[in-house]
């Protein structure tokens, strides 16, 4: 046990350039805590009675087509905030029916459509969708942005990049933020900031609210990464002075407390406050994570088996496939490979690779991979999917490729947090 935390000690060292015992005192409850208060929110009652207003406006023996649009957008906002999976499923009905029945700017419904199926990580089905709904004379730019959003999702950077260089306007939001996003999974972190700092400004010039709040906090994401952590932290604040009930943000501001501070206790009581009133898996699963760091056997078993049961569940649909896959890696296996098979459907990246292989590896099927350690190794990789690819070479007992791994995984202890870096350094 002591070598294990030597190691994992060492490893920290490596991770962040920094020893224990520095300053990191970072989040102050005194700086949230006014806006910590859940029952004063109202976006969900807000957008709660746009839903009444345009469904009491939409009657059975009409198209509706005024209707479904609005009332669409409403459900998939509320989504957001409530994390009903149903409501996304409300959303791709509603979309559907609008799709069928427009005669006049029906281009817009079927991008729409395309958008809801990402945000429920069905890519490839809205790849399909957009495809079948228009030919390659009629793309527009907008068109053309959903195919990038796709294609970057599926594994296609490439053909990502050459609908994304249909643009030109430099100063397009739209243009902006998928650029950032591809400088990102390229791996030019520098650059990408320099863009989503453009996108906030002009955001904040055209008094843009949503843009605003996304832009912001989203680029606090990017600070984290790049270990501008006071930066982060501020546009959290920021975000949250905008609109208290700002989730993301939230789950920054906690993540920060986690991982920086090294204070569980203060990212448990933010994650408890926002699943209060949103049922998402994702929160229970990153109160999982505080629970496996603190060794908390009692509340790791009681999360672990409401996580399995929530994501489990048709309603939550494709969104928790992967970390699904990998809690039931030991209990169910068997499970597990068919929640990378129902994944792979809709993406064949990375990330779905590793996860493959790792359910292959438990099922006693390895099977040669060469590319695969080699394309972790040359590309811009999620520290996440790095993680799991050390564990995977690990298991299958191959002590350089972990090596390199850990080399690769340099300087993110932050994104990956204290308990996973505690697993690393003990591979």
């Amino acid at each position: 046990m002591l070598g294990s935390r030597i190691a994992f000690l060492a490893l920290l060292l490596l991770l962040t350039g920094c020893g224990p015992g520095e300053d990191q005192d970072l989040v102050k409850v005194e700086d949230y805590q006014v806006l910590l208060d859940t029952s004063q929110w109202q976006t969900t009652a807000e957008i709660q009675s746009e839903i009444a207003f345009w469904s009491a406006r939409l009657r059975p023996d009409s198209s509706g087509l005024g209707e479904l649009g609005p009332l669409a957008a409403a459900y998939s906002r509320l989504y957001d905030f409530q994390g009903d999976y149903q409501h996304l499923v409300a959303t791709e009905n509603l979309l559907r029916k609008a799709v069928s029945v427009a005669a006049v700017d029906r281009s817009s419904y079927v991008r729409a459509l395309s958008s809801n199926l990402i945000k429920q990580h069905r890519f490839t089905d809205a790849l399909n969708n957009l495809l079948d709904n228009t030919t390659p004379e009629s793309l527009e730019l907008a068109d053309h942005y959903i195919l990038f959003d796709c294609y970057l999702e599926i594994g296609n950077s490439e053909l990502a990049k050459e609908h994304l260089d249909h643009a030109t306007d430099p100063s397009d939001l739209a243009y902006l933020i998928r650029l950032a996003r591809y400088l990102d999974h390229e791996g030019d972190l520098s650059a990408a900031i320099r863009q989503l700092e453009r996108a906030s400004e002009i955001a904040k010039s055209r008094n843009q609210k949503e843009l605003i709040l996304w832009t912001t906090s989203n680029l606090a994401d990017f600070y984290t990464h790049d270990g501008r952590l006071s930066e982060a932290y501020k546009l959290y604040l920021e975000s949250l002075t905008l609109r208290p009930d700002h989730f993301h943000s939230w789950q920054g501001i906690a993540w920060l407390a986690y991982s920086v501070d090294d204070e569980s206790q203060i990212a448990r009581t933010i994650l408890e406050e926002l699943g209060k009133v949103n049922d998402s898996p994702g929160i229970v699963y990153d109160l999982l994570e505080l629970a496996l760091y603190q060794g908390d056997q009692a509340k790791i078993e009681s999360l672990q088996m409401a996580f399995i049961e929530q994501s489990s569940k048709q309603v939550h649909g494709n969104l928790y496939n992967i970390p699904l896959a990998y809690e039931l890696l030991d209990s169910d296996p068997e499970t597990s490979g068919k929640l990378v098979q129902a994944e792979m459907l809709q993406r064949n990246s990375l990330e779905t690779r590793v996860l493959n292989a790792t359910v292959k590896a438990r099922l006693g099927k390895a099977d040669q991979d060469d590319a695969l350690l080699n394309d972790l190794l040359n590309g811009a990789t999620e520290p996440l999917t790095l993680y799991h690819a050390a564990r995977l070479y690990a298991a299958l007992g191959q002590a350089e490729a972990v090596d390199q791994l850990k080399q690769a995984l340099e300087g993110t202890a932050v994104e990956l947090g204290p308990y996973k870096t505690e697993v690393l350094a003990q591979l």
